[in-house]
Formats: C-alpha cells, sequence, structure tokens
C-alpha cells in the first residue's frame, strides 16, 4: 500500500546572536541516539525497547497467516470482501506506521466469532465475527445505536486490531516473554545454586541445589504467565483507546467502539453496568483480555474526550 505523502514546511529559525551557546548539534545528535537505542512507538509514541527487526517482525506474520488463514479459507462472497478491505484501507491510510505489509483477509467460519492480527500487519476478521456485528442487541440498548452503520460497526474491530500490529503488541510480547524467560533461568539455575553452594556450610548437596532451582523455576514460570496476562491486558485497552482514535481520523462514527463492547458483555451473559464479584476479579488476573464492562467504560471515556467540544 502506497504510504500517504505529508509534505512538511521547515520554518526559519534566525541566526544565534554571537558568543551564544550552539546546543542544536549535541541535542539533535543525542536525539539520534536515543532514536536508536528507545525508539518511539509510532503510536503511542513512548520509547521502547526493540530488539525483533522490522524484517523477522514482517517474516513471522507470512510465515503463519498462509497456515493460520489461506485463500481457500477466505469467503467466496466477493462484495463482502470488497466492502472489508474497503473499511480496511481506509483506516490503514490513517495509520502512522507504514512501513508494514498490510492486508487484510475474510476466513470463512461461521462458528467463530472473531478477528485477529499477526505481526507485519496481517490482520483475519471471520465471517462469524460480521455476522454478530449485524446481529441486534437488546431492544433498550440498540436504540442509542441506531444511527451506525455496517461499515462503522466493522471498523470499529478492524481499527482495534490494526492498532495491535501497528504498535508491534506480538514483537513486543515476544521479547517480553524471552526477557522474563532468560531472567528466570538465570535466577532459577545460576543465582540460587550460586547462593547455596558458595559457603560450605551451605554445601548439603547438588542435589538440594538442583531441587531449589527446580522450586524456583516453578515459581518464575507462574509469575511469569501473571506478567505476560499483565501485559496482554494492558495491549488490549492500548489497541481500545488507538483504534478509537483511528477509527474517528478515518471518518467512522467512533460510538461503534461502544456498542462492539456491549455486543460482547451480552455474549458473556451479563448486564451492562452489573457490578463484578471478587472471585471474578481475581480470575480476571489469569486472562489475557480485561472484562468487556471496564473497556466498555474506558471506551466510553475516549469516545466522549473526542467528540467533546475543546
Amino acid at each position: 500500500m502506497t504510504p500517504t505523502c505529508h509534505c512538511h514546511h521547515t520554518p526559519h529559525h534566525p541566526a544565534a546572536a554571537p558568543g551564544a551557546p550552539v546546543n542544536q548539534p549535541q541535542s539533535t545528535f543525542t536525539g539520534k541516539i536515543l532514536d536508536y537505542v528507545l525508539p518511539r512507538n509510532e503510536v503511542t509514541g513512548k520509547r521502547e525497547i526493540r530488539i525483533i527487526p522490522l524484517g523477522i517482525e514482517k517474516f513471522l506474520g507470512s510465515l503463519n497467516y498462509d497456515s493460520i488463514c489461506p485463500m481457500r479459507s477466505t469467503t467466496t462472497d466477493a462484495a463482502l470482501t470488497a466492502k472489508v478491505q474497503h473499511i480496511f484501507k481506509k483506516l490503514v491510510d490513517q495509520c502512522p506506521r507504514k512501513n508494514l505489509d498490510w492486508e487484510i483477509r475474510v476466513m470463512k467460519d461461521d462458528a467463530t466469532v472473531n478477528a485477529f492480527c499477526l505481526p507485519g500487519g496481517k490482520v483475519v476478521i471471520t465471517t462469524g465475527m460480521i455476522n454478530k456485528l449485524n446481529s441486534r442487541l437488546d431492544a433498550t440498548q440498540e436504540e442509542q445505536f441506531k444511527d451506525l452503520t455496517f461499515e462503522d460497526n466493522v471498523a470499529a474491530v478492524l481499527g482495534h486490531e490494526i492498532t495491535h500490529a501497528a504498535a508491534g503488541h506480538s514483537a513486543r510480547a515476544i521479547q517480553f516473554n524471552l526477557l522474563l524467560f532468560t531472567v528466570g533461568k538465570i535466577i532459577s539455575y545460576v543465582v540460587i545454586p550460586f547462593y547455596l553452594l558458595k559457603d560450605r556450610t551451605r554445601r548439603d548437596s547438588a542435589r538440594t541445589a538442583e531441587a531449589a532451582a527446580q522450586g524456583v523455576d516453578l515459581l518464575c514460570r507462574f509469575a511469569t504467565y501473571l506478567f505476560v496476562q499483565k501485559n496482554s491486558r494492558d495491549h488490549e485497552f492500548e489497541a481500545d483507546e488507538f483504534g478509537i482514535k483511528l477509527a474517528h481520523k478515518a471518518g467512522f462514527n467512533i460510538q461503534a467502539s461502544e456498542r462492539l463492547q456491549v455486543l460482547f458483555l451480552e455474549m458473556s451473559g451479563k448486564k451492562v453496568g452489573a457490578n463484578t464479584h471478587a472471585v471474578e476479579k481475581g480470575l480476571q488476573l489469569f486472562s489475557s483480555h480485561p472484562p468487556s464492562q471496564e473497556r466498555l467504560d474506558k471506551n466510553r471515556a475516549t469516545i466522549l474526550q473526542l467528540t467533546t467540544p475543546s
């Protein structure tokens, strides 16, 4: 997809007074070093460690795309595919990250309500998800969303998935897992055995050190799992927020993102605004996705922020 060209006007800066310190080259050089070591995320603007190169990110996406969603499994409905591709292109045109291999496929799977993205800009939406978007909510809920179109509802889903890819969530998750795995192994099989064996009074046996290492390794795995799930929930919130902003820039009705979470609440058998029990809150620590009520509340806040005149 051809990137949109943005022309920038460079303002004229007057020459510095004689004897005045010239800090610009130093700050530019420092900025370049910082951008290389801790580049800014194109979506969030935050600086972050990036150890997975763009080429690897694209390779991983392409490698799995044809196996997860081969062309033979896509819908034969040409009109539907064209509509979805048009919505997708409008969103991608507003996406700040232009260096990915953007592609959308509509998977023929009416039984599965799902949409997902792979690294490098590969996105999939199922016909089950599209059918669910076309279904009506409870009458008391549907009335407030009567102005939404098919395009708005699909854009709410695709904007979320495009943000996952643009923000590099898959790549960030991989390097986050590698970091936690490495730290856990170092603690389990280097730090703990060294501590147990460094003093002759503690040197009961090598078996003791091995048992301790295995126990710590198990604890590290559990802690890693909780950290990974927390990281995944943070990515979902991020994709919600910036997906709404992307759809807003592309000209879609962003109230569809609110409707989407109401739809998910209905699918889970819950009512909007229902209180979450303590047990449910505890179980959410093990979930990769935050509860729809919390996402609904945050989406409403983002929509209000974008639609309230300044």
